[in-house]
């Protein structure tokens, strides 16, 4: 498929993903780190009773929330 054709299906609102190769895609920016982080005991309860009411580990809900709240003062955008 020629470029011009494939901007054309995009521009026009078409579905490009059968022409895209995913196998090698990566998220720009996505390396993980570790941090440690320390919270007082009554917070650490409360993620724990959050984690097993969702039933989602801890981690997920607080990378979670991070991102939304990221999200929301606009200092990063959601891109999965």
């Amino acid at each position: 498929m020629k470029v011009e054709e494939f901007d054309r299906l995009f521009d026009d609102g078409k579905s490009i993903i059968e022409y895209l190769d995913l196998t090698q895609i990566k998220r720009s920016n996505s390396e993980e780190q570790i941090i440690a982080l320390e919270f007082p005991s009554w917070m650490i309860e409360a993620l724990n009773k959050e984690s097993q009411r969702l039933n989602l580990p801890l981690q997920v809900i607080v990378k979670g929330w991070i991102e939304e709240k990221l999200a929301i003062s606009n200092s990063v955008q959601i891109t999965h």
